[in-house]
């Protein structure tokens, strides 16, 4: 079992468990989402596991400074305006995790060069041997059995299914985003 980072919620569900585990968090636009998916990745990370992080909506840089907030109170804001004033503070900060054996690895929509299939999701949770995969916005994933005419319930159930049945196969949880 994976601790969520929240005692009281590890209390009620006893955390994230490998495999047969596809959580979905829902919630309007700009309600943290991003942020809570993040602080399960860090504390999934903090015990030593490799986490996996997918975003349609942000860059591997951003993330990267958003990882950088939770486990080392870095200002977010003054990582993304370049303004930081503990820079060197920082570097040693960055030379230390790279000496870690965990990494966070994050994959964006750019570095696929388009929007993500539960495929191209699973071979990145099977190449870098992750122990937990979170994706940002599954909503945006492309659909890969979706038929012409598909409707966007369709898709998405096909997409949901497919996580599922990848949380499975890899015998990792999978916790994904959805706006409502």
């Amino acid at each position: 079992v994976i601790s969520t980072g929240l005692k009281e919620l590890d209390e009620v569900i006893y955390g994230w468990l490998p495999g047969e585990e596809l959580v979905t968090i829902v919630a309007r636009l700009g309600q943290g989402k991003t942020w809570l998916l993040l602080w399960f990745a860090v504390a999934a990370w903090k015990q030593g596991k490799r986490v996996g992080i997918y975003s349609d909506e942000m860059s591997s840089t951003r993330i990267g400074y958003r990882v950088d907030t939770l486990i080392a109170n870095f200002s977010n804001k003054d990582l993304l305006r370049g303004t930081i004033e503990d820079i060197e503070g920082y570097k040693q900060y960055l030379d230390t995790l790279e000496q870690k054996g965990n990494p966070i690895i994050v994959l964006s929509k750019k570095e696929l060069k388009g929007r993500a299939t539960v495929s191209q999701l699973k071979n990145f949770a099977l190449t870098n041997n992750l122990d937990i995969l979170c994706i940002d916005q599954y909503t945006l994933l492309e659909d890969e059995r979706a038929t012409r005419g598909a409707s966007r319930a369709e898709r998405l159930e096909h997409i949901s299914s497919d996580l599922f049945d990848a949380s499975i196969d890899l015998g990792i949880p999978i916790i994904v985003l959805s706006q409502a």
